[in-house]
């Protein structure tokens, strides 16, 4: 990848000022501005717009029906699914890439857990 010298830094982060490009298109296709356009139109014979029935019709399945599954869409859009924490047991140093790719002189470069289990042994 090159980097543009008038909108790049070296690093190629881009310059401060730069706003990153113009985005989007305006004209450009987006299935998801098709859907919530429909959804906001009212189907004939209807009093009530396509998202007002999906609701509806959700709530309905979920409450009324009993549906489990549907419970379990309402309640993870309500509040949101539990944060997923990953555990990274690196000591709060890098973990090289493909065997040892690091620069940095303290990067983990073995599984140090052999030794912390040999010293637990030696106490016991």
């Amino acid at each position: 990848m090159s980097v543009d010298p008038n909108f790049q830094e070296e690093n190629g982060l881009f310059k401060k000022g730069n706003p990153g490009g113009p985005g989007r298109p305006k004209d450009s296709f987006s299935l998801v501005g098709l859907l919530k356009d429909a959804l906001k139109s009212v189907p004939e014979g209807e009093k009530k717009s396509y998202a007002e029935l999906l609701i509806k019709k959700i709530l309905d399945k979920g409450i009324i029906e009993g549906d489990a599954p549907t419970h379990r869409l309402i309640f993870n859009y309500m509040d949101g699914l539990p944060q997923q924490f990953l555990d990274v047991t690196s000591k709060g140093k890098p973990i090289p890439i493909l065997g040892g790719a690091s620069n940095d002189p303290d990067a983990i470069y073995s599984d140090d857990s052999d030794e912390e289990d040999n010293e637990t042994k030696e106490e016991d």
